[in-house]
């Protein structure tokens, strides 16, 4: 079971919850909700969905379900996979063609994959093909948070993922919308300041102690500029992919790979 913390001010009807480590980063919801027991058991519900993902998804755990695809798939040989797994699959290969191959979670080829959806079941076209599912699984959960969100009528509520990928539905409490900075990490001054209302946000970038993990699949270089990318989109999963894919694109690829989606923001910035 995840360690988590959560209240409930009963005055305000303010329900806050976090996770200290969950896919690698700290995870927090809060939301408004005028019953404390019902908001604590749809918080219980996020937690047991967001567990089911992290062994799924979590590559570092021999124990997950990518980590024994990973180590059972000798070329050619189908494995078969659960419907998280294969759906996640499945949306990847939408991805790798709609950014013109860059967002690629094998970091090699992703023509590499085949996935048979009718028999669930996955195999790799060569030896030493992997899935690493690092810019792509925080994007999937906030999709499943925010659904769980929706069904039980949340209306407002703002889902942080380790300040890198946030989903923020309707409004503060005291506002019209969610006021999120974006600060350079190497000076801490503020770079910009988003007001976000039913949306996701995501930035992708180098820090002073984590650079250099971007890596162009096209070209097997890492990106170490001090750069930093954001996407505010309505899908989260669209957010959380595309700055990655920001961050390794030039220009021309920007430029095509933004009219395919539409209804979202990109921002470049040098820090």
């Amino acid at each position: 079971m995840l360690v988590n913390r959560a209240e409930w001010d009963a005055e305000e009807h303010l329900f806050h919850g976090f996770v200290p480590r969950i896919m690698g980063t700290r995870f927090d919801l809060l939301m408004k909700h005028p019953d404390g027991e019902d908001a604590d058991l749809l918080w219980w519900r996020v937690m047991d969905r967001l567990e089911v993902l992290e062994k799924v998804f979590n590559r570092f755990d021999p124990e997950s379900e990518v980590a024994r695809l990973n180590a059972l798939c000798p070329t050619e040989e189908w494995v078969e996979v659960g419907k998280v797994l294969g759906h996640a699959i499945e949306l990847c290969g939408e991805y790798y063609h709609k950014t013109e191959r860059l967002f690629d979670v094998t970091l090699r080829d992703f023509s590499l994959v085949e996935y048979d959806k009718e028999q669930g079941r996955v195999r790799f076209a060569e030896e030493g093909v992997m899935l690493d599912f690092g810019g792509f699984a925080k994007g999937y959960a906030l999709c499943e948070v925010r659904t769980l969100l929706e069904e039980e009528g949340v209306e407002c509520a703002f889902v942080d993922f380790g300040r890198s990928s946030l989903l923020a539905l309707g409004h503060h409490p005291y506002g019209e919308c969610w006021k999120v900075a974006l600060n350079n990490p190497y000076t801490g001054e503020l770079v910009r300041e988003f007001s976000l209302r039913d949306v996701s946000l995501s930035t992708s970038g180098n820090t002073a102690n984590y650079a250099g993990h971007i890596i162009n699949p096209n070209t097997g270089d890492y990106e170490t500029s001090q750069m930093a990318a954001t996407v505010v989109a309505p899908n989260p999963l669209d957010a959380e992919v595309l700055s990655t894919v920001w961050m390794v694109a030039d220009q021309q690829e920007r430029q095509t790979i933004a009219e395919r989606f539409a209804g979202v923001e990109f921002e470049m910035y040098e820090l």
